[in-house]
């Protein structure tokens, strides 16, 4: 299992206490307990509300060393991310069905965007 020994996951939806401490926590569980190429989503992440969300998942991205390495691959108003070496799998479906989606560079990699939604870092 991806968590050494605990269950492992193909999805793991982040939408929690919306503190930076609580999202960032949630995010090393999320990514320890994912299989390899599982999604994780992200609520909230730049919702002016909760601006923890944010700041624990830039928290979570620039980690050094990271609990585990997660690639953000589309924003919709909820990000998702997966393990590396599977990203570019998801980005190659969704274009086959959404041809029309943008991109941006998020974090050094390539993000899907919806036309109307953009996002930078």
């Amino acid at each position: 299992s991806a968590g050494g020994g605990g269950e492992a996951f193909r999805l793991f939806h982040v939408d929690g206490a919306h503190y930076a401490e609580a999202t960032f926590l949630d995010l090393n569980n999320a990514a320890c307990a994912l299989i390899d190429g599982g999604v994780v989503l992200v609520d909230d992440l730049h919702n002016l509300r909760w601006p923890g969300v944010q700041e624990g998942f830039h928290r979570f991205m620039l980690a050094d060393p990271p609990v585990r390495r997660l690639e953000p691959f589309l924003y919709t108003g909820r990000i998702f991310l997966t393990t590396p070496g599977h990203a570019e799998a998801y980005r190659c479906a969704i274009r086959r069905v959404q041809p029309r989606v943008k991109s941006n560079k998020f974090y050094g990699v390539e993000l899907l965007t919806a036309g109307d939604i953009s996002i930078s870092v």
